[in-house]
């Protein structure tokens, strides 16, 4: 069974752990300037791989920088690696918290409990991928049927502007600017509208599964759920030093199936290990293995 590792502070570890919840909070407010952006570039290296000409990229590129400036991921983040020192330093208090080590298995059965439920956010466990062939690998499929769509006719509207006429991710439908008023009148049009519609919603989770190389190390999952200004439920929101961070409250069911495996005590931790084990119990998460990192870090 594979385990997930979430490195957190003390503070973040007791409060998973006595509300038996996990938050999913806002990426695009991480560390990473880049998250959310990467779909972009991919699309524009296939784009310009293919020989479109540039009024067919420039239509391409506007309206997957809407999607990626509306759309924020919501995410919990987990490492392959249960005793990473760089993770320690960047995540856990450098080394002064703790990773928990929660059960993959776990993690899938709870987004589909999730997705079972009414008025729950979903989210889905997803693997980051920091290769840039392997991003555009990833998109492909996608902006095929995006650039399909396109050269169908999805912008094309009864008047002189059409290079002004966009996809708005608020309304999920056609807008236009510098124009009073613009409908598609045309049936293959309308069509070739719904089909993009259709392929950039499926964009969606991969805009927070792209990251850069350089943080390959990492060996990134994800529970990604998606947050917009009308999704339903609205998200919470938690204040840090200089920003408020939209979240998701996502509790953890059915403890019996054991949601957590282990925990690791940070380098810098000075929790005994018999304490941990003891309020790891007290609070419904019983028989877990706790065990101090071997780095060597002070």
């Amino acid at each position: 069974m594979e385990t997930l590792y979430h490195y957190c502070s003390t503070a973040s570890f007791n409060s998973i752990v006595q509300s038996q919840s996990i938050w999913l909070s806002s990426l695009s407010l991480a560390n990473d300037t880049m998250e959310g952006k990467l779909v972009y570039q991919a699309m524009r290296r296939l784009a310009e791989h293919d020989g479109h000409d540039a009024a067919l990229i420039e239509q391409l590129l506007f309206n997957i920088d809407g999607l990626e400036r509306f759309f924020d991921g919501l995410g919990f983040c987990l490492s392959n690696e249960g005793d990473l020192l760089s993770q320690w330093r960047g995540y856990a208090s450098d080394g002064c918290g703790l990773a928990i080590g929660f059960s993959k298995d776990y993690l899938e059965w709870l987004s589909e409990e999730r997705d079972k439920s009414k008025g729950d956010a979903l989210f889905r466990l997803e693997k980051v991928i920091y290769d840039f062939s392997e991003h555009d690998t990833h998109v492909r499929p996608t902006y095929e049927k995006v650039i399909a769509a396109i050269k169908s006719g999805a912008f094309n509207i009864i008047g002189p502007k059409a290079l002004n006429v966009y996809f708005d991710p608020k309304e999920l439908a056609m807008s236009s600017y510098g124009l009073e008023e613009e409908v598609i009148e045309d049936p293959q049009n309308q069509k070739a509208f719904s089909e993009f519609l259709v392929s950039a919603i499926t964009l969606l989770p991969v805009l927070f599964t792209l990251k850069s190389p350089a943080f390959r190390e990492e060996s990134e999952w994800r529970l990604i759920s998606t947050n917009t200004r009308t999704s339903n439920p609205r998200p919470l929101y938690r204040s840090t030093h200089d920003r408020m961070v939209p979240f998701h409250e996502c509790k953890l069911l059915a403890l019996e199936k054991n949601p957590i495996r282990e925990v690791v005590l940070g380098p810098k931790h000075n929790t005994p290990i018999n304490v941990v084990e003891q309020f790891l119990d007290d609070n419904g998460f019983k028989n877990i293995r706790v065990y101090k990192s071997e780095a060597s870090y002070r």
